[in-house]
């Protein structure tokens, strides 16, 4: 492991980078829309890119916060496994729900997340 830094350390890190790289910061309710527009409209991947790690980084926050609470239980008792688990759901539920979102019904962290 790089630096002595755990898979899901590697993985965290690998978003924020991303993140950092394409220069997304919190997206407002209409910066949300006009990414969905340009993506589902003109085929804009960039924007679909951007959609997606805004909310994949939203996913990692979350999962850390559960796993932080001690909130992320597991039927065979092994705490890894419930964490990765809890991303692959999250980030799972947010490729369905970029497909399926309508930015003019809800934001899309809400709709990702009820979806």
């Amino acid at each position: 492991m790089e630096d002595g830094l755990t898979n899901r350390q590697l993985l965290s890190r690998g978003i924020d980078k991303e993140v950092e790289r394409l220069g997304i910061q919190r997206l407002t309710k209409a910066e949300q829309t006009k990414l969905h527009y340009d993506w589902q409209v003109h085929g804009d991947q960039e924007a679909y890119h951007k959609l997606y790690l805004y909310s994949t980084r939203l996913v990692y926050k979350i999962v850390n916060k559960l796993e932080r609470l001690g909130m992320l239980g597991t039927a065979s008792g092994l705490q890894g496994s419930a964490y990765e688990d809890a991303i692959s759901n999250g980030i799972i539920g947010i490729a369905e729900g970029l497909e399926k979102w309508n930015p003019n019904m809800s934001s899309l962290t809400s709709y990702v997340w009820i979806a």
